[in-house]
């Protein structure tokens, strides 16, 4: 692919989605195991498992036991997904800004979209400041202008050009397209109903709306599986089109 080997964080990337194909392979083995054969003896998985399930009384079974372990880890399977995205788009965004930077680009010579992005950080800057008043306004407008002729670098920063927990396929695609870069393949790659999903599950369960048990329950392991491979196939496409729009030059003024 495109991407491979252009971007820092490929090993990172790749190593998370390990950890949570690792956690799917341990669902399916927990979801597979009984915790009696036909004999009526205990399996020896749950022999280790349970070292004190004298202890775990009649209300609460082993049985019981394993399904809050099988939802639990389900639902943080939602966090690992959602966490890899923002750490993918973050990263991507930043290496777009990384070489930007490195070049000396000046706003004079970035593209009109990143024109208006960096404008519009400038300007939200000040907007967001509690005690900004006309003469912030001013000074900002200055600054700006004064940037612009001294042909100072273009600096930006992901945390400001990014929607922070709650990205999902609307809002992945439209920062992308902010940027001037369109995801090829759409039809193919992009499942916004799944993305939303992830989306959703993680804030619920980050703003505690949702239990982690309750999460894990509504949703199969088969479900997951799908979901990441999706997710996958999205992201492999959003790192391939970053990679061409870098190797470009996309981030400059086109002449001509």
């Amino acid at each position: 692919m495109e991407y491979e080997n252009q971007f820092l964080f490929q090993e990172t990337y790749m190593s998370r989605f390990t950890e949570i194909n690792k956690v799917l392979k341990f669902l399916i083995s927990l979801d597979s195991i009984r915790a009696y054969d036909d004999d009526g003896l205990c399996n020896q998985f749950y022999a280790e498992l349970f070292v004190n399930s004298s202890t775990v009384g009649e209300e609460h079974t082993q049985e019981d036991i394993r399904q809050v372990i099988s939802n639990t880890s389900k639902a943080n399977v939602y966090l690992m997904i959602y966490n890899l995205i923002e750490f993918t788009v973050s990263n991507l965004l930043q290496a777009i800004y990384d070489r930007v930077e490195g070049e000396s680009c000046s706003y004079l010579e970035v593209n009109k979209d990143l024109k208006e992005i960096w404008h519009h950080c400038k300007i939200r800057s000040a907007i967001n400041d509690f005690s900004a008043n006309g003469k912030t306004m001013e000074r900002i407008s200055w600054n700006i202008v004064d940037d612009v002729i001294k042909r100072n670098i273009i600096q930006l920063d992901p945390r400001k050009t990014m929607q922070g927990g709650n990205l999902d396929g609307e809002t992945i695609k439209h920062t992308m397209e902010k940027h001037g870069i369109h995801i090829t393949n759409l039809r193919e790659v992009y499942r916004p109903d799944k993305l939303k999903e992830i989306r959703e599950k993680r804030n619920g369960l980050a703003h505690g709306l949702i239990s982690f048990s309750e999460a894990g329950s509504q949703v199969t392991v088969s479900d997951l599986e799908d979901l990441a491979n999706s997710v996958k196939k999205f992201l492999d496409q959003l790192m391939q089109d970053v990679a061409l729009y870098i190797r470009d030059r996309k981030y400059m003024e086109q002449l001509g």
